[in-house]
Parts: structure tokens; sequence; C-alpha cells
């Protein structure tokens, strides 16, 4: 079992939080709440991912509006007939497929992000 820093984006409007996260399966169920779904977000050099809620929608757990639009950002289109619902968990990708620290630029832009989707809210 590693430990990894991770970003949490939870469904409520507030920041991000970066976390410390095991990598065992266990560890990510807990933090998104059940059993887990893979997101690969940079589809050009599948530098992370993040992890769902597989049942988020059947669930009804509430819509996470700045998750969506991060995998909108990575993956354009999703929107058009898909949104997030949950918590959110990005962590990095190494090189064989492994978790590993998820990388700054990534936290930099998750960050920004939600700055910019509260500020519209207010």
């Amino acid at each position: 079992m590693k430990t990894n820093k991770a970003i949490l984006i939870l469904p409520e409007l507030e920041l991000p939080t970066v976390i410390e996260v095991n990598d065992d399966l266990a560890t990510l169920q807990k933090a998104v709440g059940g059993n887990i779904e893979m997101y690969p977000l940079d589809r050009d050099g599948g530098k992370f991912h993040a992890y769902i809620n597989e049942d988020g929608k059947m669930l009804a757990l509430p819509f996470n509006p700045v998750a969506t639009a991060v995998v909108e950002h990575y993956w354009p289109g999703f929107t058009q007939g898909d949104e997030i619902n949950g918590p959110f968990l990005v962590l990095g990708s190494g090189e064989d497929g492994e978790e590993s620290d998820v990388p700054q630029d990534a936290i930099d832009y998750i960050m920004g992000l939600t700055m910019d989707y509260i500020a519209k809210m207010v």
C-alpha cells in the first residue's frame, strides 16, 4: 500500500481539498462513498485520472458541477449527455498504471476552475 497526494472535489461548492490517500481499493471506495469507476483525464499524456462513485446517479448523489467541468475540459462534449454526481477523487497515473501523486498542474487547474465557478455563482 502506497500513500499519494490526491485532490478531492466534493459536490458542495467549496475549494477542493488536497489530501494524502492510500492506494488500496477500500480507501478509494471510502473516498467516493461506494464502488469506484475510473475516468482517465489527461488524454495526451495519461498523467492523471479520477475516481467517482459508479452508482452516483442511481443513488441520487448531488450533482458535482466542478468535477463535471473538469471532465468536460479533458473530454469535450461530455456534458452534453452526462454529469458527475458525488465525490470526485483525482490521482496521478504512474508509468506502469499504478497510482501516483496528482500533478501540480492538475491541482492548479482544478483550483482555478473552482474559483472561477464560485465567482460566477455569487
